[in-house]
């Protein structure tokens, strides 16, 4: 599934920034999200980029990032756009961080989450070995 990894941030939550990720366009996603009654300004993206399997990377992000996290329930981290961004772009680029991390977010999924994960074009995903298995 091709989506975006984002970070957002809103001048009424200062030092903060919110990380997610979306299937559609992230200034799309920051529209829907100043549109909610309890924001008192709009969102604006600072950073986004798009990827294979970006709920993969955005929980991979927030593992790397769980010290800044403000509420484990939410999206929201005290940290610099910058740096969000840093450690985005880091673990999209890196296929060891990728490997380590698949493998830490299978072992931790439930069966149904994995027999998910092995449906369709996700099995790919897992396949080393050319055969359309997991491996």
């Amino acid at each position: 599934m091709i989506g975006y990894v984002y970070v957002m941030t809103n001048p009424a939550m200062p030092g903060l920034v919110k990380i997610g990720y979306t299937t559609g366009l992230p200034a799309d996603r920051a529209r829907e999200l100043s549109a909610a009654s309890g924001v008192p300004v709009p969102f604006f993206v600072e950073f986004s980029i798009e990827v294979d399997e970006p709920f993969m990377l955005e929980a991979l992000v927030h593992d790397q990032l769980a010290g800044f996290r403000l509420n484990p329930s939410r999206e929201f981290f005290r940290t610099s756009p910058a740096r969000a961004a840093d450690v985005i772009a880091t673990a999209a680029a890196s296929p060891e961080f990728w490997a380590a991390a698949m493998n830490r977010v299978w072992n931790r999924g439930s069966a149904e989450w994995r027999e998910r994960w092995l449906d369709g074009a996700e099995r790919s995903v897992f396949d080393t070995t050319g055969a359309g298995g997991a491996v």
